[in-house]
């Protein structure tokens, strides 16, 4: 089976994609299926193309959906790829934006069917953001693209249920992403001076950075740092260091920027706690890995994990300051052999429910299902009568 992956980007600058895409297709070659490429930039890390049978990568200066002759040669890009690589399924990864669109007409036209996986970008938060430019695509084509699709691949039952508020009534295949084991494996210090509490996703608005800031300014707690680390969008972590100067924290907050590989993961292994405040996420792939690193996380109910209540590794709180604050001291007040028992509770959570081999053997099933729909995988929802 040829599969066709559609998406703008896997800088490591993007985040979850970067990472679950060439994952999950990794291990989905060794499922046997063929996946190939299109992507509008070609700077993410060679090392993990590999599991790609093809790569084609547009420059994305070169990009200009507005021309109506640049949009006719990446069609007719996409057209040749189907046609001479066979495609048996375009899987289109993200909204809103040319590719997608173009890879949904084409799907249309030649009869293949496509899956859509929007990777939390249709929650009511980023619908909302940037909302003017979002309802204008909507109209225009992004809700008829999403009608062509034979099915939506979602990672919780929150952003499932998000999908249908939106009207979505087709078929929706709920399967989580996995997580690869730590590769860093020192263990956490019990006997530090000063405990670490981290946050580690890109820096934008929607993770919630102001209410952690606030949050943090208000307990000030002693022998406690603060390290926030990730890319920088749009030069929003300026205003997140104005608010720290303002509130006069700086000296217990400390601005690590990008990391990746095992810089990302050795940072996991020198803090005592994971803080992710954020306004919405479809999985939270930070979460999982700061749970696989041993550590409780405090997160928001923007996220999918109430499993961290019932597992007992975490937080699992309303968005805003005021929750973040009783949330941070609960935390900080538990002795370091509490906060340890905690992250292993995580870790067995990941090492028990999260795979992705399982996540392999799921998104093979649903191909397979939509090339051949007689009875369907017990992760499809199908399609409602009304």
């Amino acid at each position: 089976m040829n599969v066709l992956r559609c998406v703008s980007s896997l800088a490591e600058s993007t985040g979850g994609p970067a990472v679950t895409i060439p994952t999950l297709t990794s291990y989905l070659s060794q499922e046997g299926i063929r996946n190939h490429l299109i992507c509008l930039d070609n700077s993410y890390p060679m090392a993990e193309t590999k599991s790609f049978a093809s790569l084609t990568t547009i420059n994305k200066a070169e990009v200009n959906f507005f021309n109506p002759l640049w949009v006719k040669r990446f069609y007719l890009n996409l057209e040749n790829i189907c046609k001479s690589k066979k495609i048996d399924v375009i899987h289109n990864h993200g909204l809103w934006l040319g590719i997608n669109h173009q890879a949904a007409l084409l799907s249309s036209r030649l009869k293949i069917p496509m899956v859509t996986t929007p990777h939390g970008m249709l929650t009511s938060w980023a619908f909302n953001h940037n909302r003017w430019k979002k309802q204008i695509a909507w109209f225009l084509y992004q809700r008829r693209d999403l009608l062509k699709s034979a099915v939506i691949h979602t990672t919780s039952v929150s952003e499932s249920e998000d999908i249908q508020k939106f009207g979505y009534l087709g078929s929706i295949a709920m399967i989580p992403h996995g997580l690869e084991p730590s590769p860093i494996t020192a263990t956490h210090l019990t006997n530090k001076k000063i405990r670490v509490a981290l946050f580690l996703s890109r820096i934008n608005p929607k993770k919630g950075l102001i209410h952690l800031v606030e949050a943090w300014a208000k307990l000030h707690p002693n022998q406690w740092e603060l390290w926030i680390a990730g890319f920088d969008e749009s030069g929003y972590q300026k205003k997140i260091e104005e608010l720290v100067k303002t509130l006069q924290i700086a000296p217990s907050i400390f601005f690590k920027g990008p990391v990746f590989g095992n810089q990302k993961w050795t940072l996991y292994k020198q803090a005592d706690l994971f803080i992710l405040p954020t306004f919405s996420e479809n999985f939270g792939f930070a979460i999982a890995e700061a749970l696989s690193s041993g550590l409780p996380v405090i997160t928001t109910h923007g996220t999918p994990w109430s499993e961290l209540l019932e597992k007992k590794c975490g937080w699992w709180i309303p968005i805003g300051t005021e929750p973040l604050i009783i949330a941070l001291k609960e935390a900080i007040q538990l002795a370091p052999e509490q906060r340890r028992t905690m992250g292993q509770e995580g870790q067995r959570l990941i090492h028990e429910k999260y795979s992705w081999k399982s996540a392999a053997k799921h998104m093979k099933q649903l191909y397979e299902w939509i090339l051949n729909p007689e009875s369907s995988p017990s992760f499809i929802s199908k399609k409602s009568k009304s």
